[in-house]
């Protein structure tokens, strides 16, 4: 009897330490659920918040549109004469002339054929300078024509072989003059320039590409407003 009495005053204080242990687990419950909703209510709140905000930024962006819209296209200002700036890549000419004549491009001319009864507004020659070669006599009579001669020295790689070219340079430089120009002539066979003259025509300027017919990239002469073939009579022979 004592046994039993024993037990059961046991199971008496396992029910207890139950009772306690599921208290506090149902408080513990309690409050992870209070925190919850409340952390549900917080994300709502800023849900509701962005929605708000979203809603305000499409009416501002619809207003900027319609404004946008209403607005008068800028309209080209009408010159009698074209402004027209001149590029020449002269390492490419150089070349080319050699091949096709075995001679050299008559810059002289080039520029009178070039510019026509326009107005120019630059002549950029590009030169990539020999070092091991004097064309300091050349280089001055480039400037003497009218010429704004810019140059880089070649590059000579340790296996011996050798880079110089103005394509970046020259490409830089007419876009950095977009807005002065009404027409870019690109004396150059260089496919390399397709992607500026693409720019060029979306920009509403007018693109000639000078260049010797069968040096002359195809891709380049059909993006170009009008490829100007340079012939013989163009060419002093050596």
């Amino acid at each position: 009897m004592e046994r039993i009495s024993s037990e059961y005053e046991e199971l008496k204080v396992e029910k207890a330490k139950l009772e306690v242990a599921l208290k506090t687990v149902g408080e513990q419950l309690e409050r992870e659920r209070r925190e919850y909703q409340e952390k549900i209510n917080e994300l709502q709140s800023h849900i509701s918040l962005l929605r708000s905000q979203r809603e305000s930024l499409s009416k501002e962006l619809k207003q900027l549109r319609e404004t946008h819209r209403n607005q008068p296209k800028p309209q080209k200002v009408k010159r009698d004469k074209p402004r027209v700036g001149v590029f020449v890549d002269v390492q490419n000419m150089f070349y080319a002339a050699r091949e096709n004549y075995n001679g050299k491009l008559d810059y002289a001319k080039l520029l009178d054929v070039v510019v026509r009864d326009r107005i120019l507004v630059t002549a950029n020659a590009y030169v990539v300078y020999n070092p091991e070669i004097d064309q300091s006599s050349f280089l001055s009579f480039l400037e003497y024509q009218g010429y704004k001669v810019k140059s880089k020295n070649l590059t000579v790689r340790s296996d011996g072989s050798a880079k110089g070219n103005w394509d970046v340079g020259m490409t830089i430089d007419i876009i950095s003059m977009i807005d002065e120009l009404d027409v870019v002539a690109i004396v150059s066979g260089d496919g390399d320039f397709c992607p500026l003259v693409e720019m060029l025509r979306k920009n509403g300027i007018t693109v000639e590409v000078y260049g010797f017919e069968r040096n002359t990239s195809m891709e380049l002469k059909g993006l170009a407003d009008e490829f100007y073939p340079i012939s013989g009579d163009m060419v002093i022979i050596d």
